[in-house]
């Protein structure tokens, strides 16, 4: 390990890459879940619209797949950014 990396810059990408596997799990997830949707029986006295209802969960939780992922990257980047700039000149 670099001893040049502060505890704040190593904390941040730990912060960073957490986000983007969580972003990851949630998208992935809905995306299987997607998948399977297409070939689930749905029963005819069920409730009206539990498809839609199911595939609107699913999407919901995709784009909070992506919401992750971005903030994910936008850590990364704050991160490395305010590391660089804490740098000590040579």
């Amino acid at each position: 390990m670099n001893s040049d990396v502060r505890r704040l810059g190593r904390y941040g990408d730990l912060a960073g890459i957490l986000c983007l596997v969580a972003g990851a799990g949630f998208y992935i997830w809905a995306a299987i879940g997607m998948q399977l949707l297409q070939t689930k029986h749905f029963p005819a006295g069920g409730p009206r619209f539990e498809a839609m209802a199911e595939f609107d969960r699913l999407y919901t939780a995709s784009r909070v797949g992506i919401v992750f992922g971005a903030v994910g990257v936008a850590v990364l980047i704050v991160t490395a950014v305010f590391v660089r700039l804490r740098a000590p000149r040579a």
